[in-house]
């Protein structure tokens, strides 16, 4: 393909399929099976090398505007809530929600790396996704996730366990046997050398899942990869132009023989939900994102490895389309 011009007239059919309509050529992307269809040296390439999109808080669909305020809440949320419920719910609904479409239609559009995370309820043995309030439970997403690779076995998904509420190590061991009895030889083995894990090799031993468990327990299980093998810095911003300097200095030392993660994110800050309680996420973050980042996006090579978004689906799909299309270029 020819630079980024061959993408510009892209557009998405009801098949989760990307085609370009123009009078000369017809290019095809078809985005639930791209690892399957890049070509050999892609796919004998280290993962890490690869450009791979990912959500941001991937799992937060499931939060509806009764779900209950989460453990990662702010104290002075957990504090309103409790004489102000209906009210703080309405406002927290639209600023913890980050992804409207539900986890097998971010992979059917490309996205391969999920951000995930957990934590317990009180008298209740399930685990649950959460981000400000409750979402689904982590049992039903993972299954999907599974059936998704079953159907697509030339494809690998990246989950990343990034962060734990309430839990104790009795938790982390029940959580990590989930992963087992779900996943099973589906698992990736911690490797020694991360440029010998690529995506055919992961194929010819019927892996298709990598699991990071940024927690101390990951130490002690093969299957689990460890924070330091794919590093996500986090931007922590409100500002579009400090995000894509803190995006290009960190992309310009990222280690070697690692994986990286790029947050292609706005961070709301209090003072953010303030002063616009009836906004959310979409409007003040993932529109302004996407008009800076997209075109810093289709200008990337590598090193940009992984790189996560809100709203994935947003603009016909638009960003995982760029971020698939440079291993293209």
């Amino acid at each position: 393909m020819e630079g980024e011009s061959c993408f510009q007239t892209l557009f998405l059919s009801k098949t989760g399929r990307i085609t370009r309509n123009n009078d000369e050529v017809k290019e095809l992307i078809d985005l639930a099976n791209w690892m399957k269809n890049l070509n050999d040296e892609k796919r004998n390439s280290s993962i890490t090398s690869l450009a791979i999109p990912g959500s941001h808080d991937s799992m937060t669909y499931g939060i509806s505007r009764t779900s209950k305020i989460a453990p990662d809440a702010e104290p002075v949320v957990k504090e309103l809530a409790k004489y102000l419920k209906p009210f703080v719910n309405l406002v927290m609904y639209s600023w913890s929600v980050t992804q409207n479409t539900n986890v097998k239609e971010q992979l059917n559009l490309g996205i391969r790396y999920l951000d995930l995370r957990i934590a317990t309820k009180d008298n209740d043995s399930q685990f649950y996704f959460v981000h400000g309030m409750y979402g689904h439970n982590v049992t039903s997403g993972l299954s999907d996730i599974k059936d998704y690779l079953n159907q697509h076995l030339k494809e690998t998904v990246i989950l990343d366990f990034q962060h734990f509420y309430d839990f104790n190590n009795l938790d982390h061991e029940r959580l990590i046997n989930l992963v087992i009895s779900i996943f099973g030889e589906k698992l990736c083995p911690r490797p020694i050398d991360l440029s010998f894990v690529t995506l055919e090799t992961m194929f010819e031993n019927g892996y298709q899942v990598i699991v990071i468990y940024r927690n101390s327990n990951a130490r002690h299980k093969t299957f689990l990869w460890t924070s330091n093998m794919w590093p996500n810095p986090w931007p922590n911003t409100m500002n579009v132009t400090d995000l894509q300097k803190y995006l290009d200095d960190h992309l310009a030392k990222r280690p070697n023989n690692a994986g990286f993660v790029s947050q292609c994110v706005l961070t709301p800050q209090t003072s953010t939900v303030v002063f616009h309680p009836f906004s959310g996420v979409m409007s003040k973050c993932a529109v302004p994102v996407s008009k800076t980042i997209i075109p810093w996006i289709k200008k990337q090579s590598p090193p940009l490895n992984v790189a996560i978004a809100d709203f994935i689906d947003m603009n016909n799909a638009n960003f995982p389309l760029s971020v698939i299309s440079l291993n293209y270029s």
